[in-house]
């Protein structure tokens, strides 16, 4: 064995040898089962004592750090005294997270799961695991165990500034939005008309955003989560506990808002066979400009009669029959261009062969 070896094995003993003159421990992710806190830089003792009464948040296919610290990283942390954490999913190579489980009760997100969270005012024990694409769960309930641990005590799921459905087998919400459900008993799933056992749900939660504001964190229950996403909804899978979900809004920069505003006054331009200048854009087939915008529409094929937003493009002439009389007629406009002044709507544009 390498002296260098050695020289740690004896440290890591001497460590462990001295448990008793340090209460503070933290445990860290795939390295010695404990190291004493005075050895980590800039993290005060009573953020990780261990011992009756003391709250521990466990990580699996994850890692945990403080929030104030950022860098070291544990499997496992206990502590008396409220902090924030985070939670970072800790991905093989080449895979992808496909979702979260937190205390057994599995969260869907779409498009894809936020990797990590950070995790405020936890007064309890948790464990939080992040589960990769292709990879099963190892904290994740059954049925069984769901339908085991029933005890018939009242089970509601609510939201708060948010709303819930139930959901299809796709996971696509349907059957009403509701703010609240009672599933202590069994019940008929309003998406599929099917009966389930009580005990459990499975809820699409979708955040009720005011105008002018983003959401900041969600509360499950006391507990205030971060993502490092936006997420607006989840879907909830097998809950088995009463619990409440609200979305926490905050107000959309001034910037923001201006940027949105804007973006939303912009008018559209489609082309199918011709190409558009003007406002900003040089030869695009599709793009939006400012209402009052004035833009060039040119034939990819030469001469051509143009459909805009289904109608087709004419011009009325008057020609005299052969009894002298006048007679008004409309035919197709035929030209390799056009130009058109946008005002209040956008334009869809058709290149059609004559």
């Amino acid at each position: 064995m390498k002296p260098r070896r050695i020289c740690l094995l004896l440290l890591a003993f001497l460590l462990l040898a001295t448990s008793a003159q340090a209460e503070t421990w933290y445990v860290y992710k795939g390295a010695v089962a404990a190291t004493k806190a005075a050895t980590l830089p800039d993290i005060k003792s009573q953020h990780a004592t261990t011992g009756e009464g003391k709250i521990t948040v466990r990580a699996v296919g994850a890692s945990i750090a403080w929030q104030e610290d950022g860098k070291n990283r544990f499997s496992a942390v206990s502590y008396d005294t409220p902090v924030s954490l985070q939670v970072t999913a800790d991905l093989p190579k080449g895979k992808a997270l496909s979702y979260w489980v937190i205390d057994g009760v599995r969260y869907d997100f779409k498009p894809k799961a936020p990797t990590q969270l950070t995790l405020e005012n936890v007064t309890a024990n948790m464990t939080v695991e992040a589960v990769a694409k292709g990879k099963n769960s190892q904290t994740l309930l059954t049925a069984q165990d769901i339908q085991a641990q029933r005890t018939g005590d009242e089970l509601t799921v609510k939201t708060v500034h948010a709303k819930l459905c139930h959901v299809r087998s796709d996971l696509k919400g349907a059957g009403g939005w509701m703010t609240a459900f009672d599933f202590t008993r069994d019940y008929v799933n309003r998406a599929t008309k099917r009966a389930e056992s009580g005990g459990q749900v499975t809820v699409r939660v979708k955040a009720t955003i005011p105008s002018g504001k983003k959401i900041s964190c969600w509360k499950f229950d006391g507990v205030t989560v971060t993502f490092d996403t936006n997420v607006t909804e989840m879907v909830v899978r097998a809950l088995n506990v009463s619990r409440t979900y609200e979305p926490v809004f905050v107000k959309l920069k001034q910037s923001a808002k201006k940027e949105s505003s804007t973006t939303a006054s912009k008018l559209k331009i489609s082309c199918a066979g011709c190409r558009f200048s003007g406002g900003g854009h040089q030869n695009v087939s599709s793009g939006s400009v400012e209402p009052g915008t004035t833009i060039r529409l040119n034939s990819s094929s030469g001469s051509v009669m143009w459909k805009i937003n289904g109608h087709l493009l004419t011009k009325k002439s008057t020609v005299t029959a052969a009894d002298g009389s006048s007679v008004t007629v409309e035919t197709p406009i035929v030209t390799a261009s056009i130009t058109r002044t946008l005002y209040s709507t956008g334009l869809t544009v058709e290149c059609v062969a004559p």
